[in-house]
């Protein structure tokens, strides 16, 4: 995901099957991909 982006359900399966393969996902508050932090201002 980039800023700006908006959140599909194709872009969280990818990233989902993306850590399930062990890809590390950087720039994710956890390494499990548990939540994705989202700020708005």
């Amino acid at each position: 995901l980039i800023p700006g982006e908006v959140i599909t359900e194709s872009a969280l399966s990818y990233l989902l099957n993306a850590r399930d393969e062990g890809v590390v996902i950087s720039g994710a508050p956890g390494s499990h991909l548990q939540c994705i932090l989202v700020c708005d201002i």
